[in-house]
């Protein structure tokens, strides 16, 4: 996910598609990706989803953040 970082705004949507949903505050885009999958097996409901939240500041991707129990990004920490 960190390549993502000064990426432009059209090589995300190129490659991942139209956003799920778009929003402005204060002169900052942000786009937010859903993934969700929903299946039931011996009787039990399983919900699995991945919400990811990129930030563009004049058609640059500047942030980004997941969220969910079926992420597959790694993060990572600076040291």
């Amino acid at each position: 996910m960190e390549s993502w970082e000064n990426a432009r705004e059209l090589q995300l949507i190129k490659q991942w598609g139209v956003p799920y949903q778009t929003y402005e505050v204060e002169g900052q885009k942000y786009l937010l990706y859903k993934e969700e999958n929903n299946f039931t097996l011996n009787g039990n409901y399983f919900h699995f989803y991945c919400d990811t939240t990129f930030t563009i500041e004049n058609g640059i991707i500047t942030y980004w953040k997941y969220s969910g129990n079926n992420c597959k990004a790694i993060y990572k920490e600076n040291n």
